[in-house]
């Protein structure tokens, strides 16, 4: 697998973009510090500003910020919804999701994900949750836990994540992902989405100078990677990305989120990219990416 950068663009009014996903022919950022949904053209120019809570703020302290760090699009009724959640590192701030019906003019619905979350955090296979990305497959909605020094990166596939009546009991299967090395720093997975026409899971891992899932460090870099035969491959235990992509351009930056927006089912995908550069501009990346 290799990929070309055939577009860079600064997104010099959105900080800290760790979402992306495009409907439309529009995208839809989000920032992990923000209550507040950017749409925007292909090249991140800003079309509307969606608040998610009355009076939506931008730069929010760490100690406050609801940690936006996973989306996708989900069809529920026939109807499209970006939905995103934030990361659960720490509670309950962190713990809320949030689903907007990107066709109509009705304001997003924000909801919890505590029950969800903290049945995870007992989990003893995960030392530290940091979930970093939400995809959607057979339109099911699977969240990805970001690894690091101390714990593999883990796909968790919930028996539901929508809201719920907080009655049922929370049942989901956890596989292990590995993620390389970049410069000798362990990566974590930061975005994934599902390519239905070769039936794959793309995925994008960064590397921080970091101990902890809380705190940032120096910006080691970025890759791609993918899992091929996506499908037959999640009710196993542990799988395994089988291709890694490297890029100077992108190699550098802190690459927190990807979405396809064309897939003609050809040797080539269309793909776009954005970063969270920890208190620099966010970058926006056009890609392709050769089969």
């Amino acid at each position: 697998m290799k990929f070309t950068l055939t577009h860079q663009y600064t997104l010099p009014d959105i900080a800290s973009a760790s979402v992306a996903e495009y409907y439309d022919s529009c995208l839809l950022i989000l920032g992990d510090d923000s209550n507040i949904l950017f749409q925007t053209t292909p090249e991140g120019k800003i079309l509307k500003k969606i608040p998610l809570q009355p009076g939506g703020l931008t730069g929010i302290p760490k100690k406050q910020k609801p940690d936006w760090e996973g989306g996708t699009m989900i069809f529920v009724e026939d109807k499209p919804y970006f939905l995103a959640a934030g990361s659960g590192s720490d509670s309950p701030q962190r713990d809320n999701a949030m689903m907007l019906e990107v066709a109509s003019e009705n304001p997003p619905v924000v909801f919890s994900l505590s029950r969800l979350y903290e049945k995870l955090k007992e989990d003893k296979n995960i030392q530290q949750l940091n979930i970093e990305s939400l995809f959607t497959f057979q339109n099911k909605v699977l969240l990805i836990n970001r690894g690091g020094l101390f714990q593999p990166n883990h796909l968790i596939i919930p028996d539901f994540f929508l809201p719920d009546t907080g009655t049922a009991e929370i049942q989901y299967h956890l596989v292990t992902i590995e993620s390389p090395l970049i410069q000798g720093f362990q990566s974590g997975i930061s975005g994934a989405v599902y390519d239905e026409a070769s039936n794959s899971l793309i995925v994008c891992a960064s590397a921080e100078n970091t101990s902890d899932t809380y705190n940032d460090g120096e910006i080691i870099g970025s890759v791609l990677g993918r899992v091929a035969d996506f499908s037959e491959k999640i009710s196993s235990n542990e799988i395994r990305l089988e291709e890694i992509a490297y890029s100077e351009p992108v190699l550098n930056q802190k690459i927190e989120s990807l979405c396809i927006t064309n897939d003609s089912g050809d040797e080539n995908l269309q793909m776009i990219a954005v970063s969270d550069n920890d208190g620099k501009h966010s970058e926006l990346f056009h890609i392709t990416l050769h089969r």
